[in-house]
């Protein structure tokens, strides 16, 4: 890269001593200058014959018949003799700098709370003083008043406190306060940097296709010098393809190849196809340091000004600085009419109104500029000519091997008698991403071999390539849906979806309020199952003396006898169980039910369950193969209705 892009490294810091001048306050330099002024006025006495104590007193009588007042203005009090002769040695010995105040103030106490309040105060959750305080006070430092607290933090260095790193975050801290390097552009030519960055607009407009509301991504391309922006290309997101489409119908309009191009190090400009096109023309690529918006600021800065220019303009406006109540309810509001989002081409079209009075009007954020607008600079734009047809700028490069006359790319087979020249050597190929009838073939010296058509076609290809492209963006995007969908539907799914068990908290059962094995449950440990067809009339008649409703012994039967055809989460619980008790006899397991068992324990199926046996086993002494929770839904109606 040429100097004229290079960067600068910053200026080394020289570190300047600091003599005790520099650090005494304005007050304490003022009065080191009063006393200076007096043990001037008799170190020049004493240099002209008077002896000491003469020029002292003569002073002193001059003091006081006020014809110094100015020069003891800053003192406090006449001083005396003794002050004055002590002045004057200090002065002969040191200057200035000897008769600066050695009072400092009443020296500030230490509390212990020091250092846990400094690393408090620095958290990235940036908590204020009287919070910081506060806590402390929790930790036990009783004497950490606001106060104290408050006046120790902002003593502190500011890179400890309010502008730490910690507690602004490194990111932030590494864009706005460490100092970095500048680039020097002033010695580079208008056109010969050009500089681009994807932008979603802050404003919703109504797709051209499907007609819903929808942000644009658009991709401006400006010059670095004269900061015109020579277009915009409009996308639904940022791709390679959007940026080879943006650069070359740029260098297609106004016929002008860039030295240097410069993006952040994104899947959109940093890729094949980008750096295929920058070779073939000979473009240098600058790309930032991934996360350093400084890299690029005048682009950061020009989508500053876009959206406080254009896109506020909107009614659709929804960048983060509204502040009325449309942003929350925006597409109800829409289709009621409220709001009216613009149309894709009455978008287009005001891009392209607010790009001519950008241009036209000198941008004051631009010191480079000298008050001229970036039309103004661009007549001393030096051309350097495309040369080639607009056409191939889009043409991306492939390269293929000949074999049997043929070139093989993405699946399609394009074949050419002219191969036959150069049958197993390695060749270059050009496609259009809209048509795959047809690739052009060059050599490796970029001369034109042939255009082969297409010869085979897999049935799985697509139309063309961008056909191809595009299915496999829309293909992802569907994944990422149904994986939302997927996990949305798992966190509402209960843990344990059992008829009965809802059934019974509709009731209002708790199951803490538990305290005595019921007699419903009694029965139930002892093996006893109730039948429609017989009800055990007199086991009932011992526990109340209200019967059993059949509709609850029909439940209870049911839970207990009715076998599902596959293995539900009840079944899974008991045959973990089963696994378990088998462990604890020191019974082996085979390897398919150790791994089974090993992964069911961690999941929220077992643990609900767990909770469910620790509930109700404990109390009513059931089997752990039978403990299902139709078995514990049914048992409970059984007790309520033996409990009345």
């Amino acid at each position: 890269m040429s100097a004229v892009l290079a960067l600068r490294p910053a200026a080394a810091l020289a570190v300047v001593e600091r003599t005790p001048w520099d650090l005494a306050s304005d007050s304490a330099r003022e009065e080191a200058m009063a006393r200076g002024v007096l043990a001037r006025r008799i170190a020049q006495k004493i240099g002209d014959g008077m002896s000491r104590r003469m020029a002292v007193n003569t002073i002193l009588a001059e003091i006081r018949t006020g014809e110094m007042v100015q020069a003891i203005k800053a003192l406090n009090g006449t001083p005396s003799d003794a002050t004055l002769n002590r002045w004057v040695s200090a002065f002969q010995e040191g200057g200035l700098n000897a008769l600066l105040p050695q009072y400092n103030g009443r020296p500030r106490g230490t509390y212990g709370w020091e250092a846990r309040a400094s690393f408090l105060f620095q958290s990235p959750s940036r908590p204020g003083f009287h919070t910081v305080a506060d806590w402390l006070r929790d930790e036990g430092f009783d004497n950490a008043t606001n106060s104290r607290v408050r006046r120790y933090l902002k003593s502190l260095p500011s890179n400890q406190a309010e502008t730490s790193p910690k507690r602004l975050g490194r990111h932030t801290y590494d864009q706005t306060i460490k100092p970095h390097h500048r680039r020097d552009y002033s010695d580079l030519a208008v056109g010969e940097a050009m500089v681009s960055d994807g932008h979603c607009i802050k404003a919703v407009v109504y797709h051209p296709t499907t007609g819903d509301l929808f942000r644009p991504e658009v991709t401006p391309i400006l010059d670095v010098k004269s900061n015109y922006c020579y277009g915009f290309w409009i996308a639904e997101a940022e791709s390679s393809m959007d940026t080879v489409y943006a650069l070359s119908s740029v260098m297609a309009r106004y016929d002008q190849v860039p030295a240097w191009f410069i993006s952040d190090p994104g899947p959109g400009f940093d890729n094949i196809r980008t750096a295929s096109l920058f070779d073939r023309l000979g473009i240098t690529h600058s790309k930032t340091l991934p996360g350093n918006a400084r890299g690029k600021g005048f682009g950061e800065g020009f989508f500053h000004i876009l959206t406080e220019r254009f896109s506020k303009r909107f009614d659709t406006f929804c960048g983060d600085d509204r502040v009325d109540d449309a942003l929350a309810r925006m597409r109800t509001k829409v289709k009621r009419g409220e709001l009216v989002p613009p149309t894709f081409d009455q978008f287009k079209d005001a891009l392209e109104q607010y790009r001519v009075r950008y241009n036209a009007k000198p941008q004051p954020h631009s010191v480079k500029l000298l008050g001229k607008s970036p039309n103004d600079m661009m007549g001393q734009l030096k051309h350097n000519p495309l040369g080639i047809p607009v056409e191939d700028l889009l043409r991306p490069d492939f390269s293929a091997t000949v074999r049997k006359w043929e070139v093989r790319f993405r699946n399609r087979f394009y074949r050419a008698k002219e191969l036959a020249a150069y049958e197993g050597r390695e060749v270059r190929g050009q496609y259009d991403e809209n048509d795959e009838s047809r690739v052009w073939v060059r050599d490796e010296k970029g001369r034109l071999i042939c255009i082969a058509h297409l010869h085979a076609k897999t049935a799985f290809a697509k139309e063309n390539v961008a056909a191809d492209v595009r299915a496999k963006s829309l293909a992802a995007k569907v994944r990422r849906l149904q994986h939302h969908i997927d996990e949305a539907t798992s966190r509402h799914r209960a843990p344990i979806s059992t008829a009965g068990v809802i059934d019974a908290l509709e009731h209002g059962f708790a199951p803490q309020t538990l305290q005595a094995p019921s007699p419903g449950l009694q029965l139930l440990a002892q093996g006893h199952s109730f039948t429609p067809s017989e009800p055990p009339q007199p086991v009932v008649r011992e526990i109340s003396a209200r019967p059993v409703s059949r509709e609850a012994q029909e439940r209870l039967a049911h839970a207990l006898e009715h076998e599902q055809p596959e293995e539900t989460a009840d079944q899974r619980f008991a045959r973990a169980k089963a696994l378990q008790a088998g462990q604890e006899r020191g019974e082996g397991i085979g390897g398919d039910d150790k791994t089974w068992l090993s992964r069911y324990v961690t999941t929220s199926e077992y643990r609900s369950r767990e909770r469910l046996l620790a509930d109700f086993g404990g109390i009513s002494g059931v089997p752990e193969s039978r403990l299902t929770s139709g078995a514990v839904a049914a048992a409970i109606h059984v007790q309520q209705e033996s409990e009345v």
